[in-house]
């Protein structure tokens, strides 16, 4: 496992989009170790998924410095390196879509960058059975259930074993339990291979997961801490247009009412922890 050798940084970087009349991203500056896991929040239009589509070359700042182990993603090689560095899971699982099987899919990737065959179907294989995809590897990808797809899509992201995975609110087409699944795949691949998250959510449930939590408003970082430090503040987390997780909003109303829980009370497992020894 890698530990602590890379990272990407933003460095005053801003972004403008075409006739836009305020920045996207404005003069971030941030650094994100190897290792790390940690999610972005923010409301619509908050700047977080621009935010993401820099970390790997999508979109190259328009002032500033943002780069990926060193590099700055605007030199030549910046942005070859940085996609072969920073894999993304999308929104829409469908859209990666791109062969007649879901072993051809994952190794689509691998085949762009000349992998012996060999290694190539050993790494589909590792890649498969570690998202739980190994029975289905024949199958076509339009015939896999959308929890199946977004697995597939997850699987796809790091089979080049890149050094940081992002995904692009990857669980908004997901319910409760193929999010979870989706999630456990990715703590799973995190801690087999040491891989820094970035998790990019609009559900505050997931960025309770992490052990990091910035919070983009209008383009700007005003957060930077921990689950914990950033709901402390109710009327803060408000402020910037966040709902509170449902364990926390359950815990005020009945602080409000007198009866206190305690910090530990902050998802639906250890709510019901808590009731039920009162």
């Amino acid at each position: 496992m890698r530990r602590g050798r890379w990272l990407i940084s933003f460095r005053s970087a801003s972004l403008v989009y075409r006739q836009a009349l305020t920045p996207a991203v404005d003069n971030v500056t941030l650094t994100i170790p190897d290792g790390q896991m940690l999610s972005v929040v923010g409301a619509n239009g908050s700047g977080k998924s621009t935010l993401g589509r820099l970390m790997n070359g999508l979109l190259l700042p328009t002032s500033g410095v943002v780069e990926v182990d060193g590099v700055s993603t605007a030199q030549p090689d910046g942005v070859r390196l940085s996609r072969s560095r920073v894999g993304m899971v999308f929104q829409n699982p469908d859209s990666g879509i791109v062969s007649a099987s879901v072993e051809e899919d994952v190794a689509f990737v691998l085949e762009n960058r000349a992998m012996p065959q060999p290694r190539m179907r050993r790494r589909v294989d590792e890649v498969l059975e570690l998202v739980g995809l190994s029975t289905r590897k024949r199958t076509h990808p339009l015939d896999l259930t959308t929890s199946e797809r977004a697995l597939l899509g997850l699987a796809a992201a790091v089979a080049g074993e890149p050094r940081y995975l992002i995904l692009d609110e990857a669980t908004a087409y997901l319910d409760a339990a193929d999010r979870r699944s989706l999630l456990s795949a990715v703590d799973r691949i995190h801690c087999a291979t040491g891989m820094a998250v970035i998790l990019i959510t609009h559900l505050m449930e997931e960025a309770l997961t992490t052990g990091r939590v910035l919070v983009m408003q209008d383009g700007r970082i005003v957060f930077d801490g921990t689950p914990r430090d950033l709901f402390a503040d109710a009327v803060r987390a408000r402020s910037w247009r966040l709902e509170l997780p449902f364990a926390l909003q359950v815990a005020q109303e009945l602080r409000d009412r007198g009866l206190d829980l305690g910090p530990e009370a902050t998802e639906p497992g250890a709510l019901a922890d808590v009731l039920c020894r009162l």
